[in-house]
């Protein structure tokens, strides 16, 4: 599988376990649950570091000529993270215990209980409740970010997003009637906040890379200068990708597209076991 590939396979698949924890045991489901957040983690790591160099690549030939050779003196001390990162990524994806605890991961999601009570209920019902708590959630971080879309409030809410349209994609074809038109403008909003989030941790690894990559130039002084440079387009890039984030949040914060989503009347009451869920939005990796 393709390396961005890798996480947006485990999230959907974290989607689908959080979905049915409630059809088997609780501490089966919640390993199984550590297991993908583990493997995304990992599978993260070399991702950041693949959008970080197919951009970095092009922005350093941008820069102005007295910076560009420390900027390749930085992109060569992070070239060589990333074969490190994706050497260690390659030797645990073979490594015994990873392997042992993918077949216990497996056999825990093949051991969900068809008898549990809530598995009696009809696939439509319980896949729109399903559905409506996901758009309760999403709802209630739209409503409660600010105009200035802070950064940790962004990212929760991409989250958000993200799970809501795994569901409405994989769980409600055939059983919820759920509009193209809303799954499309999910898609869209996850986009955009995605590179919002894409430019703000462009420019956290930067800063991040700042110091290693300078001391391991034979000019450490100009590495810096041009690392700090792109780090400033960074900043500047997610201060406009801001405005089309707002203009997406706009689109979907309607009584229609609410509605769409089995979201009517208002959220329903989440149980013990939804709210558990739902705390794992505050796990940096839950959106896959």
């Amino acid at each position: 599988v393709p390396r961005p590939a890798r996480r947006v396979v485990v999230g959907r698949r974290r989607c689908g376990a959080r979905a049915s924890r409630h059809l088997g045991p609780v501490a089966a489901a919640d390993a199984a649950l550590a297991w993908l957040a583990a493997s995304s983690r990992r599978c993260g790591e070399l991702r950041d570091l693949d959008v970080g160099l197919a951009g970095l690549r092009e922005e350093v030939a941008r820069l102005p000529g007295a910076l560009q050779d420390g900027a390749t003196a930085a992109l060569a001390w992070v070239e060589a993270e990333h074969a490190a990162v994706a050497a260690r990524l390659h030797a645990w994806f073979s490594d015994h215990e990873r392997l042992a605890q993918q077949r216990a991961c497996l056999a825990a999601l093949a051991a969900m209980d068809a008898t549990a009570a809530a598995a009696a209920a009809p696939p439509a019902d319980e896949l729109a409740r399903r559905l409506g708590l996901a758009a309760a959630r999403l709802h209630k971080r739209v409503q409660a970010i600010a105009d200035e879309l802070p950064t940790p409030a962004l990212h929760q809410l991409r989250i958000a997003g993200k799970r809501l349209r795994y569901l409405a994609e994989a769980f409600a074809d055939g059983f919820v009637d759920v509009p193209k038109k809303a799954v499309a403008r999910l898609v869209r909003l996850q986009q955009t906040l995605g590179v919002v989030c894409d430019h703000e941790n462009a420019q956290a690894r930067l800063v991040g890379w700042l110091q290693p990559a300078a001391a391991a130039s034979r000019d450490g002084v100009l590495a810096a200068a041009a690392i700090g440079a792109l780090a400033a387009r960074h900043a500047a890039a997610a201060r406009k990708a801001r405005k089309a984030a707002r203009r997406a949040l706009q689109r979907i914060d309607r009584k229609r597209f609410w509605r769409a989503l089995q979201l009517a009347t208002g959220p329903e009451p989440a149980s013990e076991a939804d709210r558990a869920a739902d705390a794992g939005a505050a796990d940096p990796a839950a959106g896959g």
